[in-house]
């Protein structure tokens, strides 16, 4: 898969982050006076606002929702929930998250603050997997699977940490959180790197495994492969690469027999798709030109590589 979001196609941590704190004065968490109201109107509005919510468009906000239920039953039991959650936010329609204001000096990361959210996700009106807590001074983002937080930083960091909350709490990735797997698309990024310059002339690709080949047309097919690269550690991209019913034969002719077969078979039938994990070990060099046209669906833009070859 590939990765489009916002279209970044490859940022540090923070490289597209506002700096939306640059004029408040940190010192002030240790006001007495700076209370739960001013964490809200100081911290938490500008917040989302960066992250993309509103009170009035389709990524919404609503603060202070109540309840029609404000309480569980167990059994025959009842348990009240006493407070109703400061905000709840709606994607299209459907909630989404919770996050809890607190004042500075309250504790977000364990006891009846955290159990109070956890309450708020969890009820029957709400049932959401993420809830949060934010005190000013740091914010916490729980998943109602987990025990611990999946995020926690402190205010003064959000630069250093923009990226991982964005992952969590922006819409998009909110409301389609498959796209968090997303490689970045290979195409794109030589475009746009500009440094590479031989990015419109001929470029040797390796190729370890067949893993995702389709048949797009009686004469085009098209491979899918992920490239890391030593200069980007720990980043990997996706490779999208168009070729003829020629080249396809050609690339039969090179792989081992068993796979052939499979590769054949499955490109025969709907939906002309050959896709598995562990597929056998290949050493083989895909030659290929940078394509001319960028597509689009709905989660993403990629550029494709015209196929001149395959060689071992």
């Amino acid at each position: 898969m590939k990765f489009n979001y916002l279209n970044q196609l490859f940022s540090e941590d923070g490289e597209d982050y506002e700096d939306i704190f640059s004029e408040f004065d940190f010192n002030l968490f240790n006001d007495i006076d700076f209370k739960e109201d001013a964490v809200r109107e100081e911290i938490i509005y500008p917040l989302l606002k960066l992250l993309g919510y509103s009170a009035s468009n389709e990524n919404k906000v609503i603060r202070s929702k109540a309840l029609k239920h404000p309480f569980y039953y167990f059994g025959t039991k009842k348990y009240n929930v006493n407070i109703i959650p400061d905000y709840v936010f709606e994607i299209e329609n459907e909630i989404k998250w919770i996050l809890d204001a607190k004042r500075p000096t309250e504790n977000i990361e364990e006891g009846k603050n955290v159990f109070q959210a956890y309450s708020y996700a969890m009820h029957p009106e709400i049932q959401s997997q993420i809830y949060g807590l934010c005190n000013g001074k740091k914010i916490v983002i729980y998943n109602v699977k987990k025990h611990t937080p999946i995020l926690s930083f402190e205010i003064k960091d959000l630069k250093k940490n923009w990226n991982s909350l964005k992952n969590i709490l922006s819409p998009e990735l909110v409301k389609k959180p498959q796209l968090k797997d997303f490689h970045l698309d290979l195409g794109l990024f030589l475009l746009k790197i500009g440094e590479f310059e031989g990015v419109y002339s001929p470029i040797d690709f390796p190729l370890k495994k067949v893993n995702d080949i389709s048949k797009l047309d009686e004469n085009t097919y098209c491979i899918n492969s992920v490239f890391g690269m030593n200069e980007y550690e720990g980043k990997t991209f996706m490779g999208t690469f168009d070729f003829s019913k020629k080249l396809y034969q050609e690339l039969l002719l090179l792989l081992p027999e068993d796979e052939k077969i499979k590769i054949e078979t499955s490109l025969k039938n709907q939906p002309f798709m050959y896709r598995v994990e562990n597929a056998p070990s290949v050493d083989l060099t895909i030659s290929a030109l940078i394509g001319q046209q960028i597509r689009s669906n709905e989660n993403e833009s990629y550029l494709t590589f015209d196929v001149l070859g395959f060689k071992k």
